[in-house]
């Protein structure tokens, strides 16, 4: 569950006018799994007392126990603690059941209403952000793409150099064509590798790529890397090449952090830069809402605290902060959300745009941005 197209999904989950029930669970340890029923309940009692459940009728409501009991029993037979957090999205009465599992902690929450909570799913997104790894040597290379809960292998390569390109011969003849030979492959290597990160680089999209391997490899392969890859490639990791992919991880993973702090400047830079010089980014709740009614969204960008209670028209998508009983757009009645921002990420998923939630600081700006697809 790692791309718009995947998450797309979860937002279209027919719920056939039966409550959807979204649960966020932090099982990182043994502990925390034991108590979960617990936190369960104890959350489940929390949203009897809202108005979205008081408001339901008593087959909703059953729906809902039914959603409560199956998350329990599923809890239940849980043993392993192998994922730090999970989500769970159920629909009794219209027969959904889905479990989502999250390789970082997550802040538990129960929410109760007509479509799927996806907020805390996508910060978790924007948190680990989808990024290339090159390992390289003189002999050998492979490609990995780290996307939010998975590491997948993309390309793998072994060149065979020579292994005699030190041994004399004649005058230094054999030595000199052994060099020779040597170059060549290594040029033939680099070469092969660049072309390769460059294709996959396109149909992946890399955020950024970190490259891994010796020292003295590093500028002689970004020799060959055009301009594009060379500006993506945001740190250079000395480690082993042929260290086991975990090993990997689980040191680039302490780079991760300043990573998405560059790639968040650069996110907010784009937005400076549109907003002042080509009119294509906007700024503030009621303009996002009214450049996604429209279409033009390219990047929803909301800050990762910002929360805003409010009313919404399921019909139209109107918002309003203060309490609005009737759409003075299309006058149908106006409901009662727990986040404004949530029923715009749903509206951004509709045109299939981009949504960033960013931990930097926006206070230049507003806590809810947009770039756009054109002015």
């Amino acid at each position: 569950m790692n791309s718009n197209k995947s998450i797309n999904k979860l937002r279209f989950v027919k719920n056939n006018d039966f409550p959807i029930t979204t649960l966020y669970l932090d099982i990182s340890d043994s502990q925390k799994l034991k108590n979960s029923k617990v936190v369960v309940h104890n959350l489940y009692k929390y949203k009897t007392k809202k108005t979205f459940y008081k408001n339901m009728n008593n087959t909703q409501i059953e729906s809902v126990e039914q959603d409560i009991n199956g998350i329990i029993k599923y809890l239940n037979n849980k043993i392993s603690v192998e994922d730090k957090s999970i989500m769970i999205i159920s629909s009794s009465k219209s027969s959904v059941w889905e479990v989502i599992q999250f390789g970082s902690k997550i802040n538990n929450d129960l929410v109760i209403q007509d479509a799927v909570y996806l907020r805390p799913l996508l910060e978790a997104k924007s948190a680990q952000r989808k990024y290339g790894i090159v390992l390289i040597d003189q002999g050998k290379a492979k490609i990995f793409e780290r996307n939010f809960n998975s590491i997948n292998e993309l390309f793998s390569v072994e060149n065979i150099l020579s292994n005699d390109r030190n041994n004399s011969g004649f005058k230094g003849r054999e030595e000199r064509k052994n060099e020779r030979k040597h170059e060549e492959n290594l040029h033939r290597h680099y070469k092969n590798v660049s072309q390769s990160l460059r294709e996959i680089d396109k149909r992946k999209k890399f955020n950024w790529i970190v490259l891994g391997g010796k020292n003295e490899i590093f500028n002689d392969f970004k020799k060959y890397i055009n301009d594009g890859q060379r500006e993506k490639i945001k740190m250079d990791v000395v480690i082993e090449p042929s260290a086991k992919i975990n090993e990997v991880i689980e040191i680039i993973q302490k780079t991760e952090s300043k990573m998405r702090n560059l790639f968040e400047k650069n996110l907010l830079d784009k937005l400076n830069d549109e907003f002042y010089n080509d009119q294509k980014g906007v700024l503030g709740l009621k303009q996002v809402e009214e450049a996604l009614e429209e279409g033009r969204v390219d990047t929803l960008i909301i800050k990762e605290d910002f929360h805003q209670k409010g009313w919404i028209c399921k019909s139209c998508s109107y918002s309003s902060e203060n309490e609005v009983k009737v759409c003075s757009r299309c006058d149908n009645t106006m409901e009662r959300t727990k986040d404004i921002s949530d029923e715009l990420v749903h509206e951004a998923l509709k045109i299939n745009a981009n949504i960033e939630y960013v931990a930097i600081d926006m206070e230049k700006y507003e806590p809810i941005a947009a770039i756009l697809r054109y002015n």
